[in-house]
Formats: C-alpha cells, structure tokens, sequence
C-alpha cells in the first residue's frame, strides 16, 4: 500500500482517532495529488509520540474551501457541537491562503473509520510484543518477553506495537548498532531487527507505519542511515524493503564450524 505522511495538532489527531473527524482537508497541490483511494496516511501528532495509520476511501476535489464548505459535512471534517456554529471556509485560510487555493483547488480526503494505532511499547506490553515476535521467530513466547524486558532497560532498542480497537495485531523491534553494518559509513546505525503483522491485517500499511516509528526513532538517537537484513530465499520482504526506499548493500553466505 502507497503510504502518505501528514502531521496533525492534538485536537484533530484525537477526533480521527476517535472515529469522529472522517474526512481531512487539504491543499490539492502536487504532493496531494499523488494521494489514490487505496493509500495509506500516516498521522503524527506534533505534541506527543502518537501515530494513527488510515486508509484513503474517497477524494472530494472542489476549487475552494468555499465550495468544500457548501458540499461537505463539518462534523466530519473535524467542527464539533462547540465551534460548528462559526465554521467559515475563512478557517482554512489560517494554512492555505486564497491564492493558493485558487492556483491548486482544494481537497477533502476521507478516512476509513478503522484505524491503527502506532505505539512504543514498554513492560506492560511484555505479552502482547511476545506473542507476536513467537510468531516471527519460532522461539517460546516466555524467552522472547524476558529478552525484551531486558532490551527496554537498556536503552538502546525500541519495540513498537500496532493496534486496532485495542488488539495488538502487529510489532516491530530495532535497535542501535555500533559495529559496521553493511553499506553504511557512519555509527551507530539505526537497524530493524524484526517486523510482524497479523495475516489479516497485511496489505494495509501496518508494517510500513511501525518501520517509519522505529526509523523516526533512531533519528531521534542520531542515527543518518538505517539498515535491515533478510534472508536470501524471502522474496516477500526483498519487495518490502525496496518498496520503503532500502537499497540492497550485499549478499553474502555465512559459514561455520565445530572445534
């Protein structure tokens, strides 16, 4: 799934997140054109480390906010009962002036009402992160979660959690790395050592929003470049990879011997 990113004030990002704001409008410049039904948007609160993964249902495209006001619903536009009264298309003017709006027109992209919740996980999630990893891993689900409870005390990981009404349904697990990674010129490197989603919820966007959580995390500790490895034969994360913008740095062949 193509994937967009937008950042939200806290208000907003709340009334998406909470089912009540449906559609979000913008700008129809250049980079909103390249928005389909179909893609994904990541949001970003800009005041707290929350993200919010939704799915593009529908494209209103008017050549003003004038005209968007006259067509479309405020309360799903984001008004409610307390400010709906003195909405006026004068609002968007705040972001997007006249001019502008005249020389790309504007947009009202609607949401599907199922979103994903982005989160950084922390010991209460010790369960959930372990259930999933055993998935990825193969190994037992208590050993994982005393491995993670001993990542989160040292500070150099961050694990990441994927949820949809509460259900974790996806995890992701990276790290800082001093030692040479493959490609890489600098250190420490930001690097993913494991992603995971639920069957059902692939193909939707979910593993490229907790791979943004942990790249914006790792740029957080300093790191310039990040990195990730696959199996030769898994064709499936090959594409996942090159798909994000990940250029292949080498192939090799591992040995090894008893002594």
């Amino acid at each position: 799934m193509p994937m967009h990113f937008m950042r939200l004030n806290p208000a907003p990002f709340g009334l998406i997140r909470d089912g009540k704001k449906t559609i979000e409008l913008r700008l129809y410049d250049e980079k909103r054109r390249k928005i389909q039904i179909g893609d994904g948007i990541l949001f970003e609160n800009t005041e707290a480390p929350e993200l919010l993964l939704a799915r593009v249902t529908g494209l209103r495209v008017f050549a003003s906010f004038e005209a968007l006001y006259q067509a479309l619903p405020l309360e799903a536009c984001g008004y409610t009962e307390a400010d709906i009264d003195a909405a006026s298309p004068a609002d968007m003017e705040v972001y997007y002036a006249k001019e502008a709006q005249q020389r790309y027109g504007v947009v009202g992209i609607e949401l599907a009402p199922a979103h994903y919740e982005i989160e950084r996980a922390g010991k209460q999630a010790l369960s959930d992160l372990a259930a999933l990893a055993a998935k990825l891993w193969r190994h037992p689900a208590g050993e994982l979660a005393a491995e993670f409870s001993d990542l989160l005390k040292q500070g150099n990981a961050a694990l990441f959690l994927a949820r949809q009404s509460g259900e974790a349904v996806g995890f992701a697990q990276c790290q800082l790395r001093h030692d040479y990674v493959e490609g890489t010129s600098t250190s420490p490197v930001g690097y993913l050592e494991g992603v995971y989603v639920e069957r059902a919820h692939r193909q939707r966007g979910v593993a490229a929003a907790l791979l943004h959580a942990c790249e914006a995390w790792a740029k957080g500790q300093g790191c310039t470049e990040f990195a990730s490895d696959c199996e030769l034969e898994n064709a499936d994360s090959l594409r996942f990879y090159q798909s994000l913008g990940f250029r292949e740095a080498n192939r090799i062949i591992c040995f090894t011997k008893k002594l």
